[in-house]
């Protein structure tokens, strides 16, 4: 089966693509000089027990402190936003790209990707409609249908209406970002105790035994950069957020080319 859209026409959605990694990238690194500064805590675990002494008492209450008074700069906002609109406007030029040449001339306002989440909704069935007229391609309209929030079990929850949404919070008003805990660096281990089975063949085989599994852990628990709201959850952190929206457009683009 030949391509819904040819390199050529997805051109400018991979240029916004790539724009969209640097600027994720370059956030990625501002939050990072941000944040290692900050106050952060220490946890050892030995056989399943933590090590809490008075040093990580003060530590973690000073990490919990800081998450709560220091504001995090507005420029990571707009940064976030700016990440959001490409990845929005990526939808919006695939839908472009679709559209019957004469009725994009005559109504260029209404080409726009549609992103819906309930078919009930008598308004929402009606923009998807008009959204969706100039779609000239059946299996492009079809693949459109399928890739909707309202098509899954948790809609508001679906990457292409946050990305919908973010985009149109961020036009009104700043995306709200916050410190949160944790960001978790360190190794961690299982061990556990094991008991010989004989298997029949002049052998032993070891099998663990229930309720002996202890961790081992030299952790450092430290603040990140979150976004406040992200779909129905709460104090996701930005940049897998975004490289998580990102991944979503790359499949996106994948269905027409």
């Amino acid at each position: 089966m030949p391509p819904i859209l040819s390199a050529q026409q997805l051109q400018g959605v991979r240029e916004r693509l790539q724009i969209a990694d640097q600027n994720i990238r370059n956030l990625d690194g501002l939050i990072a000089e941000f944040v290692d500064p900050l106050p952060f805590t220490n946890v050892k675990v030995e056989d399943g027990e933590p090590i809490i002494g008075e040093g990580q008492r003060d530590s973690w209450d000073r990490l919990q402190k800081a998450s709560k008074e220091i504001p995090v700069p507005f420029a990571f906002s707009i940064r976030a936003g700016e990440i959001i609109h490409h990845l929005r406007s990526c939808l919006d030029h695939i839908a472009w790209q679709l559209a019957d040449p004469i009725k994009r001339v005559e109504t260029p306002r209404r080409v726009q990707f549609p992103i819906i989440l309930d078919w009930n909704n008598k308004n929402e069935l009606s923009t998807y409609k008009r959204q969706t007229e100039f779609v000239t391609n059946p299996a492009a309209e079809t693949i459109i249908k399928k890739l909707q929030p309202a098509s899954t079990k948790s809609p508001e929850d679906d990457h292409l209406w946050i990305i919908h949404d973010m985009d149109i919070i961020d036009k009104h008003r700043e995306l709200v970002l916050c410190l949160y805990v944790p960001r978790i660096q360190g190794p961690t281990r299982v061990t556990r105790d094991y008991a010989p089975i004989p298997n029949g063949y002049g052998t032993q085989m070891l099998i663990p035994l229930l309720g002996t599994a202890k961790v081992q852990a030299d952790i450092k628990i430290s603040l990140n950069v979150a976004f406040a709201q992200f779909g129905q959850g709460k104090d996701a952190p930005v940049i897998k957020s975004l490289v998580g929206l990102r991944n979503t457009m790359r499949d996106v683009v994948a269905h027409f080319a």
